[in-house]
């Protein structure tokens, strides 16, 4: 049997264990070809997700430790096998000047030549943390799928996050009205190329008429719709919206009955 049908068969059976990473590093220690399939299995999913912490560490300059994936990551032999780079937990709130964490994140962008899907969701962070991550982004010729929260849409980051283009998926969570006000003209860049749409979480910037600037962009091609919660929008706003997007597939609704939904349809004898 050829070591190529080996890493093959290897590659497969080892996916099973995908979420088992201790598991997986045990592989990797057999021999080469259990190194190589484990490895890219391993590195397919790389995920820097600090835990809380009570206290501020004023020592803590963002420095990975020895064991961090994601440092792990970097090396010549794993970069090329990241597919997906997922940064969230609760990351220190202190400036860059304090903290190189953005830095360090940036130069592994740089290294993960193969990168198709990047998640940006921190807990915590500083609102410069992923800068120069994001300048980045226009010049991966792979990325097809964006996950980003407040960390990449205020004043210093919207900007640079709506220079990207060529996306499949693009994910806000909690969408303020900054990037809601950028995002049709964004849609247009992105289309017809944009097949899914998810608006998370705290909706409550996103009025009847921010629905309706999304129309001529995504009417065409969109597939794949979340919309998060917003009391701005009635009943008629949500679904005639929905109307309107006749290749729809799969949805995702956070939405609550308006009260004169429940008038019309109770009467005045009814029991709730």
């Amino acid at each position: 049997m050829t070591d190529r049908l080996l890493y093959d068969i290897h590659v497969q059976v080892l996916a099973f264990l995908h979420d088992d990473r201790i598991s997986l590093y045990n592989c990797a220690l057999v021999d080469r070809n259990f190194n190589n399939a484990a490895s890219k299995v391993l590195y397919r999913r790389v995920c820097y997700s600090p835990e809380y912490r009570h206290v501020l560490d004023l020592k803590d300059r963002g420095v990975l430790e020895k064991n961090s994936m994601l440092k792990a990551a970097c090396t010549p032999h794993h970069a090329p096998l990241v597919i997906e780079l997922e940064i969230s937990g609760y990351i220190s709130t202190r400036p860059p000047s304090l903290f190189n964490l953005g830095a360090t994140i940036a130069n592994a962008i740089q290294k993960f030549v193969n990168l198709s899907k990047i998640m940006f969701c921190p807990v915590t962070f500083h609102g410069e943390l992923f800068v120069q991550s994001l300048e980045l982004l226009p010049k991966i010729s792979n990325l097809q799928e964006l996950a980003v929260n407040p960390s990449c849409t205020g004043d210093r980051t919207c900007h640079l996050l709506t220079r990207i283009e060529s996306l499949r998926r693009l994910t806000l969570d909690s969408p303020g009205r900054l990037i809601l006000d950028a995002l049709p003209e964004w849609l247009g860049r992105l289309s017809p190329g944009l097949l899914g749409l998810h608006l998370k979480d705290n909706c409550g910037s996103i009025t009847p008429g921010v629905l309706k600037s999304f129309v001529p962009h995504v009417i065409d091609h969109l597939r794949e719709l979340t919309l998060g919660l917003s009391y701005s929008l009635q009943d008629e706003d949500v679904f005639t919206f929905l109307s309107q997007l006749p290749l729809l597939e799969r949805l995702q609704l956070q939405h609550y009955l308006s009260s004169n939904y429940v008038r019309r349809r109770l009467s005045p004898n009814s029991c709730v």
